[in-house]
């Protein structure tokens, strides 16, 4: 067995042979190095002859010369184009800015648009700096295409518009507002929602002591509607102007029974209603302004109610639901259903709402909105299904087996 740590003597001529290659093997590879230094000197001197003569060639060249300008030219028109695109930013940022200023008036009269069925819908004209007019499916219109109601529906947006500071407050120079004769000439639909829209100006300035609203009119329907809401004439204070025998104008207060008369275009709502509430599921997928009929649903329910039982802002206020459970004989296993009905109805017009919000997601879906509108229909035929015949009968002929159809939805709500 080989011992490792056994000392082994070597001859002296093995050990001079050793060093003696070493030396050899060393002095190869000095000059190897030598010879690659050199040769890298020769490659780096032999690119640099080539580079020299490759560059004397391409500056006799023609097709060189031409290529070089146009790259000297192809700069030059980057940085014009560069310059052109920080104006052009510039430029657009302008645009969204002048824009944001009419995003506003659009926004609101859209809005409003769509809320009471209108056919139209505003779109900023970003070249003249305004607004284009145009149907809800994009066809541009003309001032000729309007009628006379939506010419009246959009100047009065502008009016309301132009008199705000914001979306909530009245320029504080304003102190006096007034509206003249607003639904003179206009169709009953459009004198409707002319009404409403002066109602919602009323409510949003009753707080506000500073300012005062004045509405003239000529016509019976809008001086009983405008304003039927304060039924205590607590903020709404009405006067008629008359002649006596001798031709002298004078001006009376009317007090507070001679203000809650209701003008007589409860049965054409209450007909308008009763067309959506029939409509089948075809037409019903068709229609765009379902949302539409709840205020009117809101206001013939609260005629009603105030007519029959003396109950005042039946829906808009929290407090009469107990009253309405009772005197339209709501089954205890309804209630629930019905201040559903009532929270869909208001928070697609003008009411509160009873529930969480959260439990109201598809209250905007035309299914849900025409469910809750034939319930209230039904709880009416329930309460005086003469009444009702009397106030529809003429819907009810339209179609057969419609007033089997109002029956069917009454059946839920009876006792």
């Amino acid at each position: 067995m080989a011992r490792t740590e056994q000392e082994i003597e070597l001859p002296i001529s093995l050990t001079e042979k050793f060093n003696k290659n070493y030396k050899k093997v060393k002095k190869l590879l000095v000059n190897s190095i030598n010879k690659r230094d050199e040769l890298q000197k020769i490659k780096q001197r032999t690119e640099e002859y080539a580079k020299s003569e490759i560059g004397q060639q391409l500056r006799k060249n023609s097709l060189c010369i031409d290529l070089k300008k146009n790259i000297f030219k192809l700069q030059s028109q980057i940085g014009i184009q560069k310059s052109e695109i920080i104006e052009l930013k510039k430029k657009i940022s302008d645009i969204k800015s002048k824009q944001s200023d009419l995003n506003g008036f659009r926004d609101i009269c859209n809005c409003e648009f769509k809320s009471i069925g209108l056919r139209l819908k505003l779109e900023i004209d970003v070249e003249n700096k305004g607004y284009l007019v145009k149907e809800i499916n994009g066809l541009p219109l003309r001032v000729s295409d309007l009628s006379e109601g939506e010419r009246r529906i959009l100047a009065f947006m502008v009016f309301f518009y132009q008199m705000r500071s914001n979306e909530s407050e009245i320029k504080e120079n304003i102190d006096n507002i007034v509206i003249d004769d607003p639904i003179t000439s206009l169709d009953m639909e459009n004198s409707y929602e002319f009404v409403e829209m002066i109602n919602d100006l009323i409510k949003k300035i009753s707080n506000e002591s500073s300012h005062k609203l004045f509405v003239f009119t000529n016509s019976s329907r809008a001086f009983h509607d405008i304003g039927y809401f304060d039924v205590q004439q607590n903020k709404v204070k009405k006067w008629n102007v008359f002649k006596d025998l001798d031709g002298h104008s004078h001006v009376k207060r009317l007090d507070i029974q001679e203000g809650l008369n209701r003008s007589d275009y409860y049965k054409q709502i209450f007909k308008e209603i009763s067309q959506f509430a029939f409509e089948n599921k075809r037409e019903l997928e068709n229609s765009n302004n379902a949302v539409f009929y709840c205020n009117k649903t809101r206001i013939l329910l609260e005629s009603h109610a105030y007519a029959n039982y003396e109950i005042n802002d039946a829906t808009s206020n929290r407090n009469n639901f107990g009253q309405l459970i009772d005197d339209y004989n709501i089954p205890n296993e309804m209630k629930n259903d019905f201040q559903t009905d009532l929270d869909i109805i208001n928070k697609n017009s003008h009411g509160f709402s009873n529930i969480d919000q959260a439990l109201l997601d598809d209250s905007s879906s035309n299914s849900r909105i025409q469910k809750a509108i034939r319930d209230v229909i039904a709880i009416l035929y329930c309460k005086d299904s003469k009444h009702v015949y009397c106030m529809i009968q003429s819907v009810l002929k339209e179609k057969g087996g419609r007033k089997q159809q109002l029956q069917d939805w009454a059946k839920r709500w009876k006792e």
